[in-house]
Protein backbone atom coordinates (compact mmCIF):
# COMPACT_ATOMS: atom_id res chain seq x y z
CA UNK A 1 0.00 0.00 0.00
CA UNK A 2 1.01 3.76 -0.80
CA UNK A 3 2.19 5.05 2.62
CA UNK A 4 2.84 8.53 1.21
CA UNK A 5 4.87 10.84 -0.53
CA UNK A 6 7.56 13.10 0.58
CA UNK A 7 10.23 15.69 -1.05
CA UNK A 8 11.97 18.60 -2.16
CA UNK A 9 9.88 21.43 -4.27
CA UNK A 10 9.10 24.73 -5.37
CA UNK A 11 5.44 25.71 -6.98
CA UNK A 12 5.68 28.93 -9.09
CA UNK A 13 4.74 31.77 -6.25
CA UNK A 14 6.07 29.90 -3.39
CA UNK A 15 8.19 31.51 -0.99
CA UNK A 16 11.17 29.23 -1.08
CA UNK A 17 12.44 25.86 -1.55
CA UNK A 18 10.56 22.96 0.60
CA UNK A 19 10.67 19.46 1.75
CA UNK A 20 6.88 18.61 2.44
CA UNK A 21 5.42 15.25 3.29
CA UNK A 22 2.11 13.86 3.62
CA UNK A 23 1.17 10.12 4.96
CA UNK A 24 -1.61 8.16 4.87
CA UNK A 25 -3.21 7.81 8.37
CA UNK A 26 -2.60 4.40 9.13
CA UNK A 27 0.99 5.37 8.49
CA UNK A 28 1.00 7.77 11.10
CA UNK A 29 3.00 7.24 14.26
CA UNK A 30 5.70 4.97 13.09
CA UNK A 31 8.71 7.29 12.15
CA UNK A 32 7.81 7.11 8.45
CA UNK A 33 7.09 10.82 7.68
CA UNK A 34 10.32 11.42 9.78
CA UNK A 35 12.58 8.93 7.82
CA UNK A 36 11.32 10.47 4.86
CA UNK A 37 11.63 13.80 5.50
CA UNK A 38 15.39 13.34 6.99
CA UNK A 39 16.49 11.91 3.86
CA UNK A 40 14.42 14.77 1.91
CA UNK A 41 16.41 17.37 3.30
CA UNK A 42 20.17 15.34 2.79
CA UNK A 43 19.04 14.84 -0.86
CA UNK A 44 18.32 18.52 -1.20
CA UNK A 45 21.58 19.84 0.73
CA UNK A 46 24.08 17.31 -0.42
CA UNK A 47 22.46 16.67 -3.91
CA UNK A 48 20.59 19.26 -5.04
CA UNK A 49 22.84 22.02 -3.44
CA UNK A 50 20.18 23.83 -1.63
CA UNK A 51 21.49 25.93 1.28
CA UNK A 52 17.76 26.45 2.57
CA UNK A 53 15.04 24.06 3.10
CA UNK A 54 11.30 25.62 4.37
CA UNK A 55 7.91 23.40 5.39
CA UNK A 56 4.92 25.60 5.24
CA UNK A 57 2.65 23.48 8.08
CA UNK A 58 -1.25 25.13 8.83
CA UNK A 59 -1.33 26.56 12.59
CA UNK A 60 -3.38 23.47 12.95
CA UNK A 61 -1.46 20.71 11.85
CA UNK A 62 -0.12 19.27 15.34
CA UNK A 63 1.36 16.56 14.09
CA UNK A 64 3.55 17.93 11.47
CA UNK A 65 4.85 21.01 13.55
CA UNK A 66 7.02 18.65 16.08
CA UNK A 67 8.58 16.49 13.17
CA UNK A 68 9.58 19.94 11.39
CA UNK A 69 11.47 20.79 15.07
CA UNK A 70 12.76 17.43 14.89
CA UNK A 71 14.35 17.95 11.72
CA UNK A 72 16.08 21.01 12.91
CA UNK A 73 13.50 23.32 11.20
CA UNK A 74 13.16 26.45 13.19
CA UNK A 75 9.52 29.01 13.20
CA UNK A 76 10.29 32.14 11.06
CA UNK A 77 6.98 33.42 10.46
CA UNK A 78 4.02 32.80 8.41
CA UNK A 79 3.04 33.68 4.69
CA UNK A 80 -0.39 33.23 2.93
CA UNK A 81 -0.26 30.40 0.38
CA UNK A 82 -2.98 29.33 -1.71
CA UNK A 83 -5.35 31.77 0.49
CA UNK A 84 -4.21 30.20 3.78
CA UNK A 85 -2.15 31.16 6.46
CA UNK A 86 0.60 28.68 7.19
CA UNK A 87 3.74 28.84 9.58
CA UNK A 88 6.85 28.81 7.97
CA UNK A 89 9.72 26.41 9.11
CA UNK A 90 13.05 26.90 7.78
CA UNK A 91 16.65 25.07 8.34
CA UNK A 92 19.78 26.68 6.90
CA UNK A 93 22.54 23.59 5.70
CA UNK A 94 25.80 24.06 8.12
CA UNK A 95 28.48 25.47 5.98
CA UNK A 96 32.13 23.82 6.62
CA UNK A 97 34.17 25.28 9.80
CA UNK A 98 30.88 27.23 11.00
Amino acid sequence: RLLGHAGPHQPEGWPGREIGWVLARFAWGQGFAFEAAQTCCSYAFESLGWDRLISLIAPQNVRSIPLALRLGERLEGQVQVLGMTVNVYALSREKPGT
